[in-house]
Parts: structure tokens; C-alpha cells; sequence
């Protein structure tokens, strides 16, 4: 009886563990910066601020040329994979710019996107829009640390999700 008492309590304490986890992870945004399921981050209330009084098509668009995979990963093995395209909206003329570094911002997206599928991110309901919007979120912090004010926005155009 001792035992299977300690084995649920032990259960329970890795489930609250991985739990609180998640939780900080999915509170806390790129940089470190506290970011709670309706507040935005500075950089996008201002292009919300940017954009309000004009009309549409005063950005560009950028699909990134390859998609990105990631595998899923259960007990050191592969148990599936994620398939997805990811655009930028970003101030016209940057084009060139986007693809001139797009090996750097494959390597951030990538490390992002990896991040994500190891604390479950990619997991049960992983369209969820909270879900996506923290994703989207460290990736756009990490698209500005790379091209600057130039970047309004991640855009995820494909997502799938194929199980082994």
C-alpha cells in the first residue's frame, strides 16, 4: 500500500512540476518579457497603431522558401512530425533583405520551433490560437532582433501535424 502511494505521489509531483513548467514557459515571452493571454507586446499595439487609419497593402510579404520540420519527440524516439510555413508581413522594400538573411532566420525560427515541441507545445490541441500566439510571438521577437523595426509580423500560412 506504502508503495503505491508513494508511486502516485511521485506522479503527482512530476505532473504539478511539468505543469507549472508549461506554465512559465508559455507566461513568460521572448526576452523575458511578460506577455498574459490578452496583453501584446509594445512592438505589436504599435503597428496595430501604425496600421488603423490606412488602407491595406502598404506592407509586403514574404513566404519563406522551404517549410520548417520538426520532429516530436516520446521516450528518444521520434513519434511524429510538424510541418510548417511561416510568412513575414514586413515594410515594403525589405524583399531582398528577408532572403539576403533567411539562413539566420531559419536558425532562430528553428530553435524557437524546437523549444516549442519539447515542452509539449505541439501536443492534443496545438492550433489552439493561445497556443499559436505565443509561438508567433517569440518568433516575431526573434525576426526583429534580426531584421530590426523593418518586421510587422510572423504569419503561419501551413500547419500539420503527422503522428508515427
Amino acid at each position: 500500500m506504502y508503495r503505491v502511494f508513494a508511486l502516485i505521489l511521485i506522479l503527482l509531483g512530476l505532473t504539478t512540476g511539468v505543469a507549472a513548467g508549461l506554465a512559465i514557459k508559455f507566461v513568460i515571452g521572448a526576452g523575458g518579457q511578460a506577455v498574459s493571454g490578452d496583453a501584446k507586446p509594445k512592438e505589436l499595439e504599435q503597428k496595430e497603431e501604425d496600421h488603423s487609419g490606412q488602407s491595406l497593402g502598404k506592407q509586403d510579404y514574404v513566404k519563406l522558401n522551404n517549410q520548417f520540420i520538426i520532429p516530436l519527440l516520446e521516450d528518444k524516439s521520434v513519434s511524429g512530425l510538424v510541418a510548417m510555413s511561416i510568412g513575414l508581413e514586413l515594410e515594403p522594400g525589405y524583399k531582398e533583405t528577408v532572403y539576403s538573411l533567411e539562413p539566420k532566420l531559419r536558425a532562430a525560427f528553428l530553435q524557437i520551433l524546437f523549444d516549442h515541441a519539447n515542452v509539449g507545445g505541439f501536443n492534443g490541441q496545438f492550433t489552439d490560437s493561445l497556443n499559436l500566439d505565443i509561438l508567433r510571438n517569440n518568433m516575431f521577437f526573434a525576426a526583429k532582433k534580426i531584421l530590426g523595426d523593418k518586421v510587422y509580423d510572423v504569419l503561419i500560412t501551413d500547419i500539420a501535424r503527422q503522428d508515427n
